[in-house]
Parts: structure tokens; sequence; C-alpha cells
């Protein structure tokens, strides 16, 4: 982890026309580029205002993550990019240290993009999972909630409203056979069925499929 915090301080885009802050106790650090590093490991080297880290720089918590970009008063703020241990990867906005604005986190298993509200996943949006789906539409506090389509790996969607995360009333189901069934949307214990305006109802066959 060493070896990877200094080769981020010597990448061009860390290169300021600052000076380095002083050296001894009592110095008072504004306009210039300083290190830090606290007693859990976490390291910062970058811009320095008023005697706190504002301005650009980079901060490495050694296992968790490395986060490269604006700060404000010692917190993440503005854009930056985070790079987490686990292969994760966020980039976009932030405030007062979490995701906040417009962004884009990849993990392992999905891909988030669109609006954040103090870090969750808030306003529009899309996620897409591997060979699942893909919903683009409203979110509120990392569900999805509102207008939006998910469209399936076999072609299909689903246009409708969401709440608290489950599909609910009035939703067109376009099969990939081009098929359109419009119907009211319902969970039962034999799974999520499509109640139609001539009183039939359709089981959906496939989890992971639009019909």
């Amino acid at each position: 982890m060493k070896k990877l915090f200094l080769l981020l301080f010597l990448i061009p885009s860390l290169v300021s026309a600052l000076p380095s802050c002083p050296d001894g106790d009592g110095k008072v650090w504004d306009e210039c580029i300083g290190e830090a590093s606290w007693d859990n490991g976490k390291k910062y080297k970058g811009e320095w205002r008023n005697n706190k880290i504002n301005g650009q720089g980079t901060m490495i918590f050694p296992g968790y993550w490395v986060y490269q970009g604006g700060f404000k008063d010692g917190k993440l703020h503005g854009e930056g990019e985070t790079k987490f241990s686990d292969g994760s990867r966020y980039v976009g906005e932030y405030k007062n240290n979490v995701a906040h604005g417009k962004g884009t986190i990849s993990t392992p298993s999905y891909v988030y993009e669109g609006e954040w509200k103090e870090g969750e996943f808030y306003g529009q949006g899309t996620m897409t999972l591997d060979n699942v789906s893909s919903y683009t539409g409203k979110w509120k506090k990392n569900v999805k909630d509102g207008d939006g389509t998910m469209t399936y790996a076999d072609g299909g969607t689903h246009v409708g409203k969401w709440k608290n995360g489950r599909l609910i009333g009035k939703v067109t189901v376009t099969c990939p056979d081009k098929k359109i069934l419009v119907g009211k949307h319902k969970y039962t214990d034999k799974g999520p069925i499509l109640i139609l305006s001539d009183g039939s109802i359709y089981l959906f066959k496939n989890e992971n499929g639009s019909c």
C-alpha cells in the first residue's frame, strides 16, 4: 500500500503551482501543498487553505479506499473519484463526505448512474444488473420509487410506477415477441401477476424475464 500511496502522489494531476507548506509547529498552512496522517493509517497529500484541507488532493485509507478529488474543510466535497478495496469505483459529486449530486458507481454486481442525495440513490437514475435487467427511472433512499422502465435481458420491458422498490398499479408489458399486455401488477405467493382489463390473470413465467 505504501508504493501505491507514493505513486498516486507523483501523478501529474496533483502537480500544483502552490508551494509546499512550511515546516515547524505553529506555522499556518494556507495556499500550500502539505501532507497529513492519522493513527488509523489514513493519509492525505494535497492543497491546504486556512489551516485546513481545502482544494484538490488525494486521501488514502489503506485496505478500504483511495480518493482523489475535491475537499472542503477536511471533507470530501465537489468532483472526485473513489476506488474501493472490493474493486468498486465511484466517480461523481460529493458533499460532506458522501455522494451527493450526480455520479456513477460501478461494483462487481451492478452499475448505477444518476442522481444522489446524502449518500443514497435519489432522483433520476439507471441501474444495470449484468445479464439480468436494467432499470431507468425514479429512486428514493436507494430503492426504485416513482415512474420507471425495467428492461430485461430478453428484450422485454415493464413500464409503470414503483413504490418502495416494488412495481404497483397499471403496468404496460412488452414481451420479447412484441406482444403488449396492459393491466394491474400484483404480487402473490406464486409470484407477480398481471390482472388484465377483461379480468383474466397473466402469470409471469420467467423470474428474470419480462413475460
